[in-house]
């Protein structure tokens, strides 16, 4: 894409888009089980220098509308559109959460066609009060590496347009300060 490669100790990472500013990747399946990785970018043949990053097992990441990592979640209601404000989740309804895990189990830049479970135990709390998680694993027709929550929010959370959710992963939880909307 735009003559951009990032290499994962040599391997190339499946590359999901590139411009002048960011470059976003899947980190190859092969580094698992990794206490680093040495990362280069490499533009219409030029490389950069090498970057020692840390690999850890699973890091749940949660995307949010705004892309920083904060405040409204990428999240859609039981109907498919964008839980917001004014698109609040109904409380006892469904949610799908998208986000990164790792810890999965997938092929390098190729789509998940179907619903597979993930390995480690998920949990989720949407106002401070434990979610029933009914699904967590790849999102069928999106790239290994998105993966898709599926959760009921619990019938007596008090409702707002921004409602704390986290979720947790093999004991790691997911970064703070990400919200829903409930009503």
């Amino acid at each position: 894409v735009a003559q951009t490669r990032v290499l994962f100790d040599g391997i190339a990472a499946p590359i999901i888009y590139a411009s002048s500013g960011q470059t976003a990747v899947v980190v190859p399946y092969e580094i698992a089980g990794q206490a680093a990785t040495q990362v280069v970018v490499e533009y219409q043949g030029v490389q950069s220098s090498q970057v020692s990053v840390q690999v850890a097992a699973v890091a749940p990441g949660i995307f949010t509308v705004l892309f920083n990592g904060t405040g409204q979640g990428a999240v859609l209601n039981a109907d498919y559109r964008a839980n917001a404000a004014g698109n609040a989740a109904a409380r006892g309804s469904v949610v799908m959460v998208y986000m990164t895990l790792g810890g999965e189990h997938g092929q390098d830049g190729m789509i998940a066609t179907g619903a597979v479970q993930h390995p480690l135990l998920v949990t989720a709390t949407v106002g401070g009060q434990s979610a029933q998680v009914q699904y967590a694993g790849p999102s069928p027709g999106s790239i290994w590496g998105l993966t898709q929550v599926n959760l009921l929010v619990p019938a007596s959370v008090t409702p707002g347009n921004a409602v704390p959710l986290a979720i947790t992963v093999g004991g790691v939880q997911s970064q703070p300060n990400v919200t829903l909307a409930v009503n």
